[in-house]
């Protein structure tokens, strides 16, 4: 779910204050791997530079439906916003495992980890 159906006060001015759901977004991280600015963003989204600027300094969640547009424009899904954030020289690989699988597969995965931590 994108959004909470939840009432929040108004703030004053009568509008609505922005929810935000997740402690992270990782809109620049994916804006910076495109090599997008700010403003080529908001422009191939159609969302304004400021709400981007917003999203990405933590001050906002973004709208359902402009965190939709930002992916589209990124070329991702909604969710790839909220769970994901892409490193320079690394590819995001997604896979459904088993359940009874999964312990056998993050200890492969684990194992291929090169990062001295």
């Amino acid at each position: 779910m994108l959004f909470s159906m939840g009432k929040q006060p108004k703030k004053p001015g009568g509008r609505q204050p922005t929810k935000k759901l997740w402690p992270d977004i990782g809109l620049r991280e994916f804006r910076e791997l495109r090599k997008l600015t700010v403003e080529q963003l908001a422009e191939k989204a159609d969302v304004s530079p400021g709400l981007i600027s917003q999203i990405e300094n933590g001050l906002s969640g973004g709208s359902a439906e402009s965190l939709q547009k930002l992916a589209t424009a990124l070329g991702i899904k909604p969710g790839e916003l909220i769970d994901l954030k892409p490193e320079f020289g690394g590819y995001i690989f997604r896979a459904w495992v088993r359940e009874e699988d999964r312990r056998l597969v993050e200890k492969f995965i684990n194992s291929l980890n090169t990062d001295d931590k």
